[in-house]
């Protein structure tokens, strides 16, 4: 058992039903998809998602580079061999990637705002396919990033919409475990007020 906030989390069996998500998918023949379809490998990850969350948990909030603030980037890299958002060794905040998002179209592309019911179920199948998936909301100080990932897409009381199943890990809130979490409901990142703001992204 693991304890952030403290809450227990049951590790194995938060890695165990996520392979089994992962082995109910469809993906191509990529090597993310081998990743998330491996049961080994993406055992691993899970556990090594759970151990950032940790870490983020004991996190100084304003220290910008707390492994908060620099999950997405660690978690593209290492998941998908992806370093888009790394620079000169370190990685980009939350903000940041909003502007690169931006800008580099391709290979981003923008899927349109998590308001769009149509727009979530694009984004959960992207992921199902293998393919890095995001959430963007940039703010005052601090935006906001979250990673969808595989799994099914859930109904949510707060969004009263089907929304993708997601990984966040809250810089100003890195010890509330209701927005700092591996695998739940992308309406756990941003409130129901500020899911117009958020824009859905993914790479091809």
């Amino acid at each position: 058992m693991h304890r952030i906030a403290g809450a227990a989390i049951p590790m194995i069996l938060v890695s165990m039903n996520l392979v089994i998500q992962a082995q109910s998918m469809k993906v191509d023949n990529t090597f993310a998809a081998r990743v998330w379809a491996n049961r080994t490998i993406w055992q691993k990850h899970v556990e090594w998602l759970l151990n950032e969350q940790m870490s983020c948990s004991g996190a100084d909030p304003k220290n910008d580079q707390s492994p908060c603030n620099r999950f997405v980037g660690r978690a593209l890299e290492r998941v998908y061999g992806i370093n888009d958002f790394t620079v000169s060794g370190d990685y980009l905040d939350a903000n940041a990637i909003s502007t690169y998002l931006l800008t580099h179209t391709p290979p981003w592309r923008e899927l349109g705002r998590a308001g769009d019911q149509t727009v979530l179920q694009t984004a959960q199948q992207y992921a199902n396919e293998g393919r890095p998936v995001l959430a963007v909301r940039p703010d005052t100080p601090h935006g906001h990033v979250a990673l969808v990932l595989p799994g099914k897409l859930k109904q949510s009381s707060t969004w009263t919409m089907s929304v993708p199943n997601s990984a966040s890990f809250t810089l100003d809130a890195p010890t509330n475990e209701k927005h700092t979490y591996v695998g739940g409901p992308l309406s756990r990142a941003f409130s129901n007020s500020k899911k117009e703001d958020v824009k859905i992204y993914v790479r091809f």
